[in-house]
């Protein structure tokens, strides 16, 4: 080990010291920031996964969505006529929380199996209410047979002087 003159072991001493107090200052400046942020109100705010979902009759159905924010009072699905749907012989309804703090809940509800039926085709709409406002986003259940038939559009595309690709791309159905 270096030995170190009187002043140079002063000088190391106090540069150690300061060091510590720099450590406290900081964890102290984080705990403060961090516990600032739990306080932190942050208004609702709901995605779904897909605005159009299509399920044949019998079939089951999963309708997703992700709410965010801060404090979240509640969140729940609504079928198309309103009422709030639970978990019972026609839907399962899952709550995720994304977990470590984060104020993100992934909710599914799934109607199951064998379960649907014409009555059931609609809006559903998922649902986040903080203590200031409640915000919505709907999800449409829809049979298959409703799908348009895709139309085709045919473009070239030259690849050289001699010769042409034509390449077909399907249209998203409205």
């Amino acid at each position: 080990m270096p030995k170190y003159s009187p002043l140079q072991q002063s000088s190391i001493a106090h540069f150690h010291t300061r060091l510590q107090s720099l450590k406290i200052t900081l964890v102290f400046a984080i705990t403060c920031i961090i516990s600032s942020f739990a306080f932190l109100a942050v208004e609702p705010e709901v995605d779904v996964m897909s605005p159009v979902v299509y399920a044949k009759q019998g079939e089951a159905a999963v309708l997703s969505c992700v709410v965010q924010g801060s404090p979240l009072v509640d969140v729940y699905w609504t079928d198309k006529d309103g009422n709030r749907n639970s978990t019972w012989w026609k839907y399962l309804i899952q709550k995720i929380p994304a977990g470590n703090g984060i104020p993100v809940i992934f909710i599914n509800m799934i109607i199951r199996p064998a379960i649907i039926s014409i009555h059931d085709y609609g809006n559903y709409t998922c649902n986040a209410k903080s203590n200031e406002s409640h915000v919505q986003k709907a999800v449409e259940l829809k049979k298959p047979g409703n799908v348009q038939p895709a139309a085709t559009r045919n473009q070239t595309k030259s690849t050289d002087s001699k010769s042409r690709v034509l390449i077909t791309k399907p249209e998203m159905p409205t």
